[in-house]
């Protein structure tokens, strides 16, 4: 295209330009009283609500606390969890908290254990590692990319002690549930771990 003037055909300016990014970290939610990021515990110690989730039994929960000075949109969701080298399905967690919270607040996720024990592998009482990412593709700006992984080893306890006689009833028609194994059968501790429980629960 023809002009009268060539050479006025570029332009540069500086701006200095100051961001206040979303900041994800492990964070300990005090009314809650836990003792670590991520825990082992009864859906009392995961809710705290009345009356307790439908499911009941036993539940991993962790938590994350935004702590920059933007909004963070639904980056809640954006969360990897492993369990000894295994992968959790996100439709397992249940996510408490705002999608979008201000400085200072924090999201709480839930797993159910029944549902690692039955459908992604066996979860028994003792000593697991848990592996934590939040936001691991970068989709939320932060001022801070580098805090947002967590690797730790939590106890599970035995949600009851392991009883191999029947057990007296305790009232009128009752049912009394046997966990069996095969001679050459593994033992996963359905029994103890709260997957009993926990299907029961949601019967």
């Amino acid at each position: 295209m023809a002009e009268s003037n060539e050479e006025n055909n570029t332009f540069s300016t500086q701006q200095n330009i100051v961001f206040r990014l979303p900041d994800l970290a492990p964070h300990l939610p005090a009314k809650l009283r836990w003792d670590q990021p991520v825990v082992f515990g009864g859906a009392h110690l995961v809710f705290e609500t009345d009356p307790p989730p439908a499911d009941g039994g036993y539940y991993m929960a962790y938590s994350v606390t935004k702590s920059g000075g933007a909004s963070a949109r639904t980056w809640g969701a954006l969360t990897q969890l492993a369990v000894n080298g295994l992968n959790i399905r996100p439709s397992y967690m249940d996510q408490v908290g705002e999608p979008e919270p201000h400085p200072g607040a924090f999201v709480i996720s839930t797993v159910p254990i029944w549902k690692i024990a039955l459908m992604e592998g066996t979860l028994i009482p003792g000593t697991h590692r848990v592996d934590w990412l939040i936001d691991g593709a970068d989709l939320v700006l932060e001022a801070n990319e580098k805090n947002n992984a967590l690797s730790l080893f939590v106890e599970f306890p035995p949600s009851r002690d392991r009883t191999i006689i029947d057990q007296p009833g305790e009232g009128k028609n009752q049912v009394h549930l046997v966990y069996a194994l095969p001679a050459d059968g593994a033992d996963e501790k359905w029994d103890i771990n709260g997957t009993i429980e926990s299907i029961v629960a949601s019967m």
